[in-house]
């Protein structure tokens, strides 16, 4: 039996990303980022996760990067579908000096017990 140091479970997720810039799908899911960030730590991790059969790319990533991986195959993947606006700012969207200065304040005072 192997040991392992991480156990990740959870959904792939093919996430359909819509920006200004176009659109892209990209492999994502919390299952997927997780798994990778512990195996490049040098930890041993193992995924259970399901996806459709056309994704087994993501297991071949998956046992490249020395990722076990226990997949059930399903119809499909789960899909997400990620639609980012441009970003329009206006002078509204700044503090002045003087304001940040007060933002400042505040928060050291909430975060240092006694602070008057």
């Amino acid at each position: 039996m192997k040991n392992y140091d991480v156990l990740c479970i959870g959904n792939y997720t093919k996430d359909t990303i819509i920006s200004p810039s176009g659109i892209k799908v990209v492999d994502g899911g919390a299952v997927n980022y997780a798994a990778h960030a512990a195996a490049r730590l040098g930890t041993k991790a193992v995924v259970v996760t399901h996806l459709a059969k056309e994704d087994d790319h993501v297991v071949e990533k998956f046992t490249q990067s020395g990722i076990d991986c226990f997949v059930t195959y399903t119809p499909t993947s789960t899909l997400l579908k990620l639609e980012y606006q441009p970003l329009t700012l206006t002078s509204a969207h700044f503090l002045s000096p003087r304001q940040l200065a007060r933002l400042l304040q505040r928060k050291s005072r909430m975060l240092t017990p006694g602070l008057q």
